[in-house]
């Protein structure tokens, strides 16, 4: 009877671990930034280390062909994960800089375009990042025209 209660402790500890270590080990994550939803097939690095990012659209429907590439760094003390992304979607550059917390996947970005021919504009929006199930690049192709026009205030 007692090695019962001491294997049914040791498998009750086992998987306390294991559902405690997936978020950290998760190798998709969902971004919410402002009202739109991307993904990326990315972790989270270790404390003091940096990892490539490669960022998609969800749906095809509000960006198509929208990919971004950049960088997620976490701070030495481990808590606040560092944002960089660029792409050229929005007929020249954009930039998207900013932080979240590692505990809650909550902060702000700031989110800037420099379109051609135009004055660069930023606007600051809030951020939320989770794990998520594995998710599928949307099958849209890159359309030129129907690329969303960015207003010089940032919206």
């Amino acid at each position: 009877m007692e090695l019962r209660r001491i294997l049914g402790r040791i498998a009750g500890a086992i998987g306390i671990l294991l559902v405690c270590s997936l978020q950290a080990s998760a190798s998709d994550l969902c971004f919410t930034l402002g009202s739109g939803a991307y993904f990326a097939s990315a972790s989270i690095p270790s404390k003091n280390q940096c990892a490539a990012l490669y960022l998609v659209a969800k749906a095809a429907t509000d960006l198509p062909g929208y990919l971004a590439t950049g960088s997620l760094c976490l701070s030495s003390d481990g808590t606040t994960v560092l944002l960089n992304l660029s792409n050229g979607y929005f007929d020249g550059l954009e930039s998207i800089q900013g932080t979240f917390k590692k505990s809650t996947g909550k902060g702000t970005v700031s989110d800037c375009t420099a379109p051609d021919g135009k004055s660069n504009s930023c606007s600051t929006t809030d951020i939320t990042v989770k794990t998520c199930a594995a998710q599928s690049i949307p099958d849209a192709a890159f359309d030129p025209a129907s690329k969303p026009e960015r207003s010089s205030s940032g919206d």
